[in-house]
This record gives C-alpha cells, structure tokens and sequence, in this order.
C-alpha cells in the first residue's frame, strides 16, 4: 500500500517519470474486479482492469528489464462494452480458463480477480506534440499454458 504521508515528504526534484516496460510476454494476475469506466469523447462504457505484473517473458529484453523494479509494475487494460467489441472479452474470459459456456459475462465477472493470464506487451509514443513520452498496451492475450 503506497504511504500517501510519505510520497508527499519526498523530494522534488528526485520524482521521474516511470519507464515502461520493454516489449515482450509478461505474466499477469488480476488484482481486482474490474473499474467501470466511460470513454472520454463518446461516453461508451467499458470495464477496466488492473494487473500486476508477475513475471516477464523469454521474449523481453533482458538489459531493459533491469532498470525496472517489476514488483511495483501494473498495467491496465479496458474492454468496450458494446456489441461489436464483446467478442473481445469473450475472448479474453476464454484464456483466463474461464468456463463460458451457456453464461452471461455477469455470471463470470466474479471469477477472474486473482487469476492469471499472460499478455504481449507492446509500447506507443504518445500523441500530444512534444511529449517523447511512451506507453505500454497489451497488443494481444494468451492463456497461462500459452
């Protein structure tokens, strides 16, 4: 749990911008239920969830990974809630071993905290002009036994 009181007595000038992680396959596990969330520009709903990151991959860049402290990395990822995308979160329910057959996706949503799925991980530079900053995205899922 981060200690709020002690973030706020930290210096300035030694906060930085976290770095992504290199791209490759990680290993994840659900830390929760999923965040309900609405799209910025059109109001879509979606469900948001957040993963810690287990373990990285053969696939990851072994230098890169060194500069980063694993236990302190989440990523987040958002599943659209409409009927042209829900194939994706079926999908997804699928390699989280989930069983799905002859279930609504209410019925499932309880399951999947605490489970763990494997993911590539990819990087996107930002779009705001000037800003160099870049960003993981999951490009695609795998089960664990993937």
């Amino acid at each position: 749990m981060i200690d709020f009181t002690q973030l706020l007595d930290s210096r300035v000038d030694k906060a930085e911008r976290p770095k992504p992680l290199p791209v490759g396959t990680y290993l994840l596990r659900i830390t929760a239920l999923p965040q309900q969330v609405s799209s910025r520009d059109k109001g879509t709903p979606g469900m948001t969830y957040i993963y810690k990151v287990i373990e990285a991959g053969g696939d990851v860049d072994q230098d890169q990974l060194a500069e980063i402290d694993l236990t302190k990395k989440q990523i987040k990822d958002t599943f659209w809630i409409t009927e042209d995308a829900m194939f994706r979160f079926r999908e997804f329910l699928e390699k989280l071993g989930l069983n799905v057959e002859e279930r609504s996706f209410t019925e499932c949503l309880p399951e999947t905290p605490n489970r763990e799925i494997k993911a590539y991980i990819t990087q996107t530079a930002s779009s705001k002009a000037g800003d160099d900053t870049r960003y993981n995205n999951i490009e695609k899922y795998l089960s664990v036994e993937e």
